[in-house]
């Protein structure tokens, strides 16, 4: 089967738990797309700059996404944003990155002052859309004004789970912050699906959290199957600043990965 792409498909991958592989999913997925002949856009929305950080970018940035709000907060000209936001792009070598920079936490305050405060990540996309088949913003573990921009910004919304104790913990609360933004900011904005990450089949425990996660989605929220199981490899990709396809491609991981954004893929229009 052969797709075609129409459109650009922005994707958040987004949840108000932290440590459950947010950034490890986002370039996992990106560089399994990548590889698949997709261009793909990683944007790192996140004050911790994670994702920059994992990439081993940091000594690379010059311009960084607060350098972009910041600018779209001044209102700079069209043409000077496009090139601002162009500039930023670093490479590497599956994935495009727009990189973050721990500065900025310090404009939280002021972009909940901003007039169209919810579309300033919608406004710099807007400038790079044309170049890219998928976009996946990172988004930090909260529902503040940063992650309700990702969202405004986004076609949908990707939720990483844990087989883990306390995995549902702020479930409910991420799904009912995509309700509040599809109906009052940004009505085509769909659930892509959950992911469920470091599952241990072998154990008992990991299994019954597995059953949970399925209850709670129930027929209205795509479980993508089976779950990205715990694996040292894919720990270790994170200090090495490459994907899993990169270090263990043969692993059952890289793996999954893969069936994932297949899946993603062809769910595309």
């Amino acid at each position: 089967m052969v797709i075609i792409m129409l459109k650009c498909k922005t994707i958040s991958i987004a949840s108000c738990k932290g440590g459950i592989s947010k950034t490890t999913s986002a370039i996992n997925l990106g560089t399994a797309l990548a590889m698949q002949g997709w261009k793909v856009l990683l944007v790192d929305n996140d004050s911790q700059a994670n994702l920059t950080t994992y990439l081993d970018l940091k000594s690379s940035v010059k311009i960084s996404l607060p350098n972009l709000i910041k600018a779209v907060m001044e209102n700079i000209s069209a043409d000077e944003l496009y090139t601002l936001v162009n500039g930023s792009i670093l490479k590497t070598k599956y994935l495009d990155v727009i990189p973050s920079h721990i500065n900025m936490s310090g404009l939280e305050m002021g972009i909940a002052m901003a007039t169209s405060r919810e579309y300033i990540m919608t406004a710099i996309l807007e400038n790079v859309k044309n170049n890219y088949d998928f976009i996946l913003i990172d988004n930090l573990p909260s529902l503040g004004i940063f992650a309700v921009n990702a969202l405004v910004a986004s076609d949908s919304v990707l939720i990483p789970v844990e087989t883990h104790y306390g995995s549902l913990e702020g479930f409910d609360q991420i799904i009912c912050t995509i309700n509040m933004v599809k109906q009052r900011l940004n009505p085509k904005l769909s659930i892509e699906g959950v992911i469920m990450t470091k599952h241990q089949e072998r154990t008992t425990f990991c299994r019954s959290i597995h059953r949970q996660i399925k209850a709670e989605c129930g027929e209205a929220v795509k479980l993508f199957e089976p779950p990205i199981p715990y694996s040292i490899k894919v720990a270790e990709t994170s200090a090495l600043g490459i994907s899993i396809f990169e270090h263990d491609p043969k692993g059952s991981a890289a793996i999954v990965y893969d069936t994932i954004a297949r899946e993603v893929a062809a769910n595309v229009g």
